[in-house]
């Protein structure tokens, strides 16, 4: 289920996409939810990995406010959030 304030819908078939998963149904102990951020955007690479402004918007996506109040709301296994 997608939820953002004043829209909720399904994706059909994403249950079926391996959230059936122990770990994502909270059975293996202290795992509540899985949170996922993607943000397209360039990176650039050097000997000690990779850096750039697309890999810190990714890193905030992940920690957004409105993500983890949504999961908890919701009681959610899984929180995609996306950004361009």
């Amino acid at each position: 289920m997608i939820e953002r304030p004043g829209r909720r819908r399904d994706v059909p078939g994403l249950g079926e996409q391996g959230l059936e998963h122990d770990a994502l149904r909270g059975r293996v102990q202290g795992v509540r939810e899985l949170r996922v951020a993607l943000h397209a955007g360039p990176v650039i690479r050097d000997a000690q990995g990779v850096t750039g402004h697309a890999i810190n918007q990714t890193a905030r996506l992940v920690q957004a406010r409105i993500l983890r109040k949504l999961l908890t709301k919701t009681r959610a296994d899984l929180g995609v959030i996306v950004s361009a």
